[in-house]
């Protein structure tokens, strides 16, 4: 184990979500994922991180419950757009010191009730230096919504690290700029809520960037 070492991935969790406020550790967090790690073996087993669900995002969220059967399991199937960054300090929670060699486990808990797809991870990186080019945000870290929509929609964007530079473009078939949306420095959840009553009914496109690269583009519908 390095000094600050990370480990970071692109993933997708659709497992049951707990109940409202509920926490890993809660009886009504139901299902959950988990990064562990362990000094001695596979002895015994420590989290990296705290256990998570569909709850620890929106995009994951939305489409669990949406997606949800007369048996309470939801059939939503993860797709390239709900990707997620994240990533994970391994000195952080105190279960890890410098130097230390252990191996690393992903768990996905599921009781024998409610339950989801799964989880998947891409682009497992663990104590590498992070490229200066490399990407904060992921296609799932950015929800639009209502789609289709009448007057306004919601952009919502979730950075787990500071942006220098975000960008969000609003554009017709013809690739002309409707609207434009700049913000700087961006830390957390910014959620933004453009009026565009007066575009005639159509097909337009959401186009995000970040620091001048294209993280997502999103048709919409307006009707």
């Amino acid at each position: 184990m390095q000094q600050n070492g990370t480990m970071s991935f692109d993933e997708i969790v659709l497992v049951e979500p707990g109940e409202v406020l509920s926490k890993y550790g809660d009886d009504d967090f139901w299902d959950y994922v988990i990064v562990e790690g362990s000094k001695d073996n596979g002895k015994t087993w420590l989290p990296l991180f705290n256990g998570y669900d569909s709850g620890d995002n929106e995009t994951w969220k939305t489409n669990y419950n949406k997606n949800i059967d007369n048996n309470q399991v939801s059939t939503a199937v993860g797709i390239p757009d709900w990707y997620v960054s994240r990533n994970i300090n391994l000195l952080e929670n105190g279960n890890f010191k410098v130097n230390d060699t252990i191996l690393v486990q992903f768990r996905l808990f599921s009781d024998p009730f409610a339950h989801g797809w799964g989880w998947t991870i891409d682009n497992l990186r663990i104590q590498s230096p992070t490229s200066a080019s490399s990407l904060i945000l992921s296609p799932g870290n950015i929800t639009v919504y209502p789609n289709p929509f009448s007057n306004k929609i919601k952009i919502t964007v979730q950075a787990g690290s500071e942006i220098k530079d975000l960008n969000i473009e609003i554009i017709n078939l013809y690739g002309q700029t409707i609207t434009t949306l700049q913000y700087k420095n961006v830390l957390g959840q910014i959620t933004t809520e453009p009026d565009l009553s007066k575009l005639a009914n159509g097909m337009y496109f959401v186009i995000v960037k970040e620091n001048g690269k294209m993280v997502k583009s999103q048709k919409i519908i307006k009707n």
